[in-house]
């Protein structure tokens, strides 16, 4: 959300005026001053139309954190880093964070026996696939959903996790006959599918990454630990719980010789990718 304000800057002032007068003695009279103050200050505020929040951004994003973004998006530009479909801006890679926006870092938990723990615990944490780190640099982390829901925020500033109904949204506007009660959306998938895995050797089937999303396909970890799925699906974390306070969330998940993007309820224990819109 762009929040805009505006000043005009305004000068005070204080003329003189002196007055001098002769008597017929010819003696000159003190001199008298005039005040004359300027109008007050006016300051011009300039709003959206249609916006009730509040003016101004609060928590702006510093150089060093800019930097930081850039880095953690394995990106050249930054531009590349970001994808526009319609109204909605999206990430162009899965996120590669190991620190909240606050700075607090986010435990990496490498053995099964972390991350069960921190999943039955409702705490925060990410793995390389396989604890590889060479897979970060290609597929990106794995966060259970207590990562994406931490108040201390994963996302940069200006960035959140994306609801159901921001996946929804998406599939519907690159997919027309997309139905929101099947929850496939064969065309969408095309489109958001990466052409090539990872590794660079697997053509995946049917794709043509006409969005530029490049749907990686960087597999999941189960809740008992087990890394499953790589090269042959990807899953990605929405913000929305099927009941809050309950045990399950949604994700959005597409996979290698299947054209479908489908909405799974998934445990908020299971290691899912992340994009941020």
């Amino acid at each position: 959300d762009m929040n805009s304000s505006s000043s005009s800057s305004t000068t005070t002032t204080t003329s003189h005026t002196t007055t001098v007068t002769t008597s017929s003695s010819g003696s000159m009279p003190p001199p008298q001053h005039e005040m004359h103050e300027a109008p007050a200050p006016v300051t011009r505020v300039v709003y959206v139309e249609g916006y009730n929040g509040s003016i101004g951004c609060p928590v702006p994003m510093s150089s060093s954190d800019f930097q930081s973004f850039k880095s953690s998006v394995q990106s050249k530009s930054f531009e590349e880093s970001k994808l526009t479909i319609a109204k909605q801006v999206w990430m162009a890679q899965n996120l590669n964070v190991d620190k909240f926006r606050n700075g607090d870092p986010i435990p990496e938990a490498k053995t099964e026996g972390e991350w069960k723990a921190y999943g039955d615990a409702g705490e925060a944490a990410w793995c390389y696939y396989e604890n590889d780190p060479n897979n970060g640099a290609k597929y990106g982390k794995l966060y259970n959903w207590y990562a994406c829901a931490d108040p201390a925020q994963i996302c940069p500033v200006g960035w959140r996790i994306p609801s159901d109904e921001d996946w929804s949204q998406l599939v519907h506007l690159l997919d027309t006959n997309f139905s929101s009660d099947s929850y496939f959306g064969n065309v969408a998938a095309i489109a958001l599918k990466s052409l090539w895995s990872a590794n660079g050797n697997i053509n995946v089937y049917s794709a043509n990454n006409s969005s530029g999303f490049s749907g990686i396909l960087a597999g999941r970890r189960e809740y008992n630990g087990y890394y499953t799925y790589i090269d042959t699906q990807g899953s990605w974390w929405s913000i929305t719980e099927e009941t809050p306070g309950g045990f399950v969330a949604f994700s959005r998940s597409i996979s290698l010789y299947y054209d479908g993007v489908d909405q799974i309820d998934d445990s908020k224990t299971i290691g899912l990718s992340v994009r941020c819109i």
